[in-house]
């Protein structure tokens, strides 16, 4: 989904923020249709990507939510660097 996400349109070209933002607007109702809990809800690492947590987050404690976003937009660049070797290795022959 990341990959998909990266090659749409998604404002300005190589914005991590604005993909994990995506992934959290379309994964979240999913999740609540699961009846999941807040408490798993606060574990999962897209949680604050959601705008009412962001907000909420960045208002009570904006150390913490600059840090849980660099680390956000690092694992989505890591999810990227993993779809590009996945897609260059099928290119040439080689399976995971």
């Amino acid at each position: 989904m990341v990959y998909e996400l990266h090659k749409k349109e998604t404002g300005k070209v190589g914005d991590y923020w604005e993909i994990a933002k995506r992934i959290a607007a379309t994964e979240f109702p999913k999740r609540r249709a699961k009846q999941i809990t807040e408490e798993e809800n606060e574990q999962w690492v897209f949680n604050i990507a959601r705008v009412t947590v962001g907000k909420t987050l960045r208002s009570e404690d904006p150390e913490r939510f600059r840090q849980s976003k660099r680390t956000l937009q690092s694992r989505i660049g890591r999810y990227m660097r993993q779809a590009e070797r996945h897609l260059d290795s099928v290119c040439e022959g080689r399976f995971p």
